[in-house]
């Protein structure tokens, strides 16, 4: 009997000390969720943006990557092994996405660079 009171007087101390330190800090059951919610999402950020870089690389037709004089192949892999590495990850995702995607999808969409104009700057 006295170890059962033990036991309740333990917990009852317990509960009051953790609401008495939520409510001291000003953060109750919500805040924390939100908080949580919060951190997650920011943290999920790498990863969704390495996925996000993968999944269109992997979409575009190997025709166009050929017109790009790029390889698919070595894009999807810096990639893949970018999303190891978080920092890294993040540069070659956001290079991808910033400077290599719009050229493919460029020629995907059937807007050829003007190859004479490269060629008239050459001759000239």
């Amino acid at each position: 009997m006295v170890v059962a009171d033990r036991r309740r007087s333990t917990r009852a101390r317990q509960d009051l000390t953790g609401r008495a330190a939520d409510t001291v800090n000003g953060v109750g059951g919500l805040g924390r969720l939100l908080w949580t919610i919060v951190t997650t999402a920011f943290l999920c950020i790498p990863i969704g943006l390495s996925l996000w870089a993968l999944l269109d690389c992997a979409r575009r037709p190997s025709w166009a990557w050929a017109m790009t004089t790029r390889s698919q192949l070595v894009w999807m892999a810096s990639i893949l092994c970018g999303i190891l590495l978080v920092p890294v990850g993040l540069v070659i995702s956001a290079w991808y996405l910033v400077r290599i995607r719009p050229e493919v999808a460029a020629i995907e969409d059937g807007r050829f660079p003007d190859l004479g104009a490269d060629a008239d700057r050459r001759d000239g």
